[in-house]
């Protein structure tokens, strides 16, 4: 309304009436004008923290008044589970201005959850305004994207067993933090309302770890990868994710996305796959300048997708696991069908929910387990005497073809072998399995198009990676029927899907040679051992693959799969020394003592420390029959049953040789399993050298 002195005078007593209430407001603000707030962490924030253990914690908010400095500080709450270490009050912001403030908390310990206080003092060391943000943890954050199995489509809703587990919620206008209970906040606009995994997988490492976890749920149900690639809405959710967050902010993204890539009549092939998820990582990497490491998780069932489609998913993820660095494989879900951990045709129930938390638990947390799963075939649903199935499933194994990146076209499954298969066989665990047969089942992989290097495969990706000075035996029982039309094998220990070694292969002679003459109605069992190097490539996933190496017309049937592991001797004297099989120190040249004498030759010598100086073997003077001997003589490690350790001697520091006893007694040389010792005639060697040599 437009006033003029007319209506100035006429409405006077309202004009005065709004004068005293804009009195009464001034009064107020100038009662409130010193004031200090903080609006960064927010309550049940997670940080994330560094290689050390630690994380800044940027403290943001806002300042009306008079001081000399603002000072922050980190206090570990009150309750049984907040753990941490509180700090001292330290200086934020030196002269602060009316208006926003910023400073930053420096090595905050890992914990929470923390209380972060904020206090305004004067000149006179007067604490004169404090502030205060409740519930902030420094731990591990996770980025969880892909489809439906990752967006709380499951069943039932789960709930944190601890409350250190939150999950971020972002809107247009504002970013907060909640506790993860069931439904995660819908932050991509494709999440359901009902259950999953991340309260759970929460739960697990906070339990483990003692730090809290924060979540931030990015998938977006019913999705193919295609609509994940760089440049559509979906990528933006995790490039901006990953931007907010900023460098290393983020302990991981945890992919889970395939179902609906295995759909229709032409499934997305590994190949195409795997290029796609490249790119999607990638330029994730470039747009948030840090290499994000990725967990991949191998997934692929869906009831109405075809086996060759899953097939040829997984092999993706697998492939883009191994091209893409800094990618790790995360949980495989595609035996929950035969398992009963699905609620429909697709989505977990909850035994598959908690299945799916504790797979990732245990990938975040590097544990290591090189056993075979359902080696015996003893997993599947039981089948009647000489039933043979080929539709379903094998849970533990992909049935692909020699490459590995797509479905067998072989009649593989597995069966219940009765007597038209193997005279003797019977359906009784206690009277009719045939010795070297587990139980009831066999795998079996019939039929096949071509011979290797082509051919068909059981193949097990292992929730293991290549270690150093490792022994890998795997072994198989492999059974000729009645009739012994039996193909060839070949087994292979796998690294990133690259045979370690050259593999073991077989056919019938071979069966009959190791079963004393004939392997027909019989299982017999054959092994393929690969010993590692002191020192491999780090994140070399194990695989083992079981190959049928002749194809059409042929069968090829395996039981009781398993691998055995264990350490080289030099492995073992690794881990008593150092504990660690990849710390440098530890390596067969080096020489962390300082004694001129590398680790290999300490190895070998009986009482050497190589974390101490172990003295150089001296001549010594002995008498030998009467005559004069220089002796010189290497004790041996009896535990050092790999390798070898010896002299090698020289007259001219040119030309060296192994000594050998000579046969007019100058030179006396003993080399046994206790020791290497050289005695020279000092008469007929007036000078002579000595260096140490050890073999691997």
């Amino acid at each position: 309304m437009t006033v003029t002195a007319a209506n100035y005078r006429s409405t006077g007593s309202r004009l005065t009436s709004f004068a005293t209430a804009l009195l009464a407001m001034s009064q107020c603000i100038s009662s409130a004008v010193d004031n200090l707030s903080a609006s960064s962490p927010k309550t049940r924030q997670v940080i994330q923290r560094n290689s050390n253990n630690q994380a800044d914690v940027r403290v943001i908010g806002s300042f009306t008044g008079s001081a000399m400095r603002l000072e922050a500080r980190a206090v570990v709450m009150v309750g049984a589970t907040n753990n941490g270490i509180s700090t001292d009050w330290v200086v934020i912001v030196n002269a602060p201005t009316n208006g926003p403030y910023a400073g930053t908390l420096t090595n905050i310990t890992a914990g929470g959850w923390y209380r972060i206080e904020v206090r305004a003092v004067d000149a006179n060391n007067n604490v004169t305004l404090t502030a205060a943000v409740d519930r902030v943890g420094v731990g591990d954050i996770f980025v969880t994207a892909g489809q439906s199995n990752a967006a709380c489509y499951g069943n039932p809703l789960q709930v944190p067993n601890d409350d250190r587990v939150s999950a971020f919620s972002f809107t247009l206008f504002a970013t907060n933090w909640q506790f993860a209970k069931d439904p995660q906040p819908n932050i991509s606009g494709g999440m359901a309302t009902s259950g999953s995994p991340w309260p759970i997988l929460g739960s697990l490492l906070v339990a483990s770890n003692q730090v809290p976890v924060g979540f931030v749920g990015l998938a977006y149900g019913g999705t193919s990868i295609s609509q994940w690639l760089p440049g559509t809405s979906l990528y933006r959710n995790i490039s901006n994710t990953l931007v907010m967050f900023g460098s290393n902010g983020v302990r991981a993204v945890l992919w889970h996305q395939g179902e609906s890539d295995t759909q229709g009549s032409t499934p997305t092939s590994a190949a195409i796959y795997a290029q796609r998820l490249s790119n999607i990582v990638a330029q994730s990497r470039v747009d948030a300048g840090w290499s994000v490491p990725w967990g991949i998780a191998e997934v692929g069932y869906y009831s109405v997708g075809s086996l060759a489609g899953q097939e040829s998913v997984a092999a993706g993820h697998r492939l883009g696991i191994y091209t893409t660095p800094n990618c790790f494989r995360g949980a495989r879900t595609d035996d929950f069908k035969q398992e009963g951990k699905l609620s429909d045709g697709i989505h977990f129930n909850a035994a598959g929910l908690a299945d799916h938390a504790q797979q990732w638990a245990d990938v975040c947390q590097g544990v290591e387990d090189a056993s075979v799963k359902n080696g015996n075939f003893e997993s599947d649903p039981s089948l009647l005497d000489g039933r043979l199935e080929t539709t379903t499933r094998v849970v533990g194994w992909n049935r692909v073809n020699a490459t590995g990146d797509s479905a067998t076209v072989a009649n593989s499954g597995y069966y219940n072998p009765n007597a038209s298969y193997y005279t003797g066989s019977a359906d009784s665990l206690n009277g009719g399995v045939l010795t070297n047969m587990n139980g009831r089942h066999v795998g079996t992989i019939y039929g096949g198009t071509a011979a290797y290097p082509s051919g068909d495969a059981f193949l097990q990706t292992l929730r293991a990676h290549l270690q150093p000075s490792t022994i890998h035996s795997l072994q198989v029982a492999v059974g000729v029927r009645n009739g012994g039309f039996i193909g060839g094998y070949k087994l292979d220990i796998l690294t990133n899907g690259v045979p370690y070694g050259a593999g073991v292969t077989g056919n019938l002679a071979t069966l009959n040679s190791l079963a004393g003459g004939s392997a027909i109605g019989k299982f017999t069992v054959v092994s393929c051992v690969v010993t590692s190097a002191v020192s491999v490539a780090s994140n070399q996933q194990l695989a083992i693959r079981i190959l049928n190496t002749v194809g059409a017309g042929t069968y090829l049937d395996i039981d009781d799969v398993r691998l055995v592991t264990q350490l080289t001797p030099y492995g073992q004297w690794q881990m008593t020394n150092w504990s660690n099989l990849f710390v440098s120190d530890s390596l067969p040249e080096a020489n962390p003592d300082g004694d001129s004498l590398p680790n290999l030759i300490e190895f070998h010598l009986a009482g050497a420390n190589p974390i101490g100086p172990t003295p150089m073997p001296l001549p010594v003077p002995v008498q030998v029959s009467g005559e004069d001997y220089w002796r010189m003589q290497l004790l041996k490690n009896p535990a050092a049953t790999s390798g070898a350790i010896e002299f090698q001697m020289s007259y001219d520091l040119n030309s060296w040789f192994t000594p050998v006893s000579s046969g007019n007694g100058d030179v006396l040389v003993t080399n046994n399993a206790t020791e290497f010792k050289v005695q020279l005639r000092r008469s007929a060697t007036p000078m002579a050298f000595f260096k140490i040599v050890a073999h691997p």
